[in-house]
């Protein structure tokens, strides 16, 4: 019986294992295939978006800062990370293993970016908000003199807030008999102070990156929304009283 019970885990065991090679190899297909379709229409788009505001009457100056900024941001990270784990899938050949400082900027610069395109659509969102609710401050909030302090703000708190990436950030490597059969950039969770930064810097990322600017885009976007409710019912209101009038001087 127990021989039974052992023979149907090892069974189990060995179906798992297959399901997820099996899972692996999907995702890599998927990773191979799509990769040049966003590589491709994603350069495109973000180029495009320069092209289109070289024309100063298409949007105000300082939301044509912002969507540059995305834009640049959008396009490393396009580079950083969808065509380098491109590249290794493709080709099996990991830039990130290449050396150690590539594999430091590399998520430095990755996370970097994931975070000023966060808070570059946050700060874009708000300025619309207030200037909904205080329209007197819209000159004063799209400055260029603003717009160049947001825009270094950021930078510097999306570099700061990643910065222990250059630190802690390393290459890893499997031997197997002195020999190197795998390598990875990733955090070396063998030592513990690493360990305690990264548990810290998730939380602080998960408030930074997600939380917080998901509550601040959720008021902006009420705010929004009820100012359009109200000029669309006003807007309304007006036209009603326009035609009562007209249906009189008529009469």
């Amino acid at each position: 019986m127990e021989d039974n019970n052992t023979s149907l885990q090892d069974i189990t065991s060995s179906n798992n294992s297959i399901h997820s090679v099996s899972s692996q190899d999907s995702w890599i297909t998927i990773w191979k295939v799509g990769s040049p379709f966003i590589i491709i229409f994603g350069t495109f788009g973000n180029i495009m978006v320069f092209l289109v505001l070289q024309d100063r009457s298409v949007t105000h100056h300082s939301m044509a800062v912002y969507l540059r900024l995305l834009a640049v941001s959008d396009l490393i990270n396009i580079f950083d990370n969808v065509t380098l784990r491109w590249i290794r899938y493709q080709f099996r050949f990991d830039v990130w293993v290449v050396h150690e400082a590539i594999c430091k900027l590399s998520l430095w610069v990755l996370w970097s970016c994931s975070t000023l395109s966060t808070w570059t659509l946050v700060v874009m969102v708000t300025q619309r908000a207030v200037a909904v609710v205080w329209p007197h401050k819209v000159n004063n909030l799209s400055s260029t003199h603003m717009t160049f302090v947001a825009l270094i703000l950021l930078i510097i708190f999306s570099m700061m807030t990643n910065a222990h990436m250059l630190y802690f950030s390393t290459i890893i490597e499997m031997k197997v008999e002195n020999i190197v059969i795998w390598k990875s950039c990733n955090a070396n969770y063998d030592d513990e102070v690493t360990t305690t930064v990264f548990k810290v810097w998730v939380w602080i990322n998960t408030m930074t990156s997600s939380c917080l600017p998901f509550i601040i885009l959720l008021v902006d976007d009420v705010v929004l929304i009820r100012r359009v409710v109200t000029s669309t019912r006003e807007a309304r209101d007006h036209l009603a009283v326009g035609s009562t009038k007209q249906q009189h001087m008529r009469d």
